[in-house]
């Protein structure tokens, strides 16, 4: 699916972030438990775009474009921030009523998940986190010690299981599942690049 028919399937939404409306970029599809998708940089939430379906048959996907990035606003002389991008995550899961969400995390919003899961440490976090699952980013050592989580390894937990629609099996682990999706499209682009 190119980029434009991606952007057809969502809406721009109007996000109060530092003072200032900014239009935000969502996509949903699905129904079901929620799981946020956040993705990385330098892209949009168009990299879910392949492993969306399959997800979408168990949960409820809300899939932002960050603040600069995808077809969300880009203010020019704008200071962009992590802690802005959280907000803007917080913003959106008022304004779509998520009370309780599975997160996915990749790269550059492995930073901002983190930032959400320090909120949920302090109490300031409205929305229950059922999961995360980090994907190519940085893990800051303090997070690991978080308890409710994260298990004693210091690898995401989760309590839903997914259906694997590849191998027709259930998944007790959606980060498993995520892996194992993005892992064949990765080879599958290796092929094709060849």
């Amino acid at each position: 699916m190119d980029v434009q028919d991606w952007w057809s399937g969502g809406e721009l939404v109007a996000l109060e972030l530092s003072g200032t409306e900014q239009g935000v970029f969502v996509r949903r599809e699905g129904s079901g438990p929620s799981m946020t998708l956040l993705h990385g940089f330098p892209s949009s939430s168009q990299d879910w775009a392949k492993i969306a379906p399959a997800l979408a048959e168990h949960y409820a996907l809300t899939m932002p474009d960050l603040l600069g990035f995808g077809a969300s606003t880009k203010p020019r002389e704008h200071r962009y921030s992590l802690l802005e991008q959280a907000d803007l995550v917080e913003a959106l899961w008022v304004r779509e009523g998520i009370e309780s969400t599975v997160v996915v995390a990749h790269d550059y919003s492995v930073s901002v998940a983190q930032e959400l899961l320090t909120r949920r440490a302090i109490g300031a976090l409205a929305v229950e986190l059922r999961a995360l699952h980090f994907m190519n980013g940085g893990i800051n050592e303090k997070y690991l010690q978080m308890g409710g989580v994260f298990g004693p390894a210091g690898f995401p937990i989760g309590d839903a299981g997914l259906f694997d629609s590849l191998s027709g099996t259930v998944c007790d682990d959606p980060g498993q599942l995520l892996l194992q999706l993005l892992s064949g499209s990765l080879e599958r682009r290796n092929k094709l690049a060849r």
